[in-house]
């Protein structure tokens, strides 16, 4: 009988009006990576990473986590559910 192994990969989306800036620590190797609105990044920490957004603390990833930025903070997987984006300027009504 065969068995088939799910491997799960550390994705990150951006779930914010705007763009953001990640700072990314793997290992000794350190980078920026501009994420889209919308935008989902894959693979990033494969085994491992620290990732900060802004002048946000950083945060450390196993490399399997799924990740959404949500009003410019990193929440992983059902803290994003409930999370509402806030907008980005107050909506005026029609008259």
């Amino acid at each position: 009988m065969a068995t088939s192994v799910v491997a799960h990969a550390f994705t990150l989306t951006n779930g914010d009006r705007t763009e953001h800036i990640l700072h990314i620590l793997v290992a000794d190797d350190e980078w920026m990576i501009r994420i889209q609105p919308g935008e989902t990044l894959r693979d990033l920490c494969r085994s491992g990473c620290s990732i900060s957004l802004g002048l946000q603390n950083e945060q450390n990833f196993e490399g399997s986590e799924t990740v959404t930025i949500v009003n410019g903070r990193l929440l992983l997987g059902k803290e994003a559910k409930g999370a509402v984006d806030a907008p980005d300027r107050p909506e005026i009504p029609d008259r």
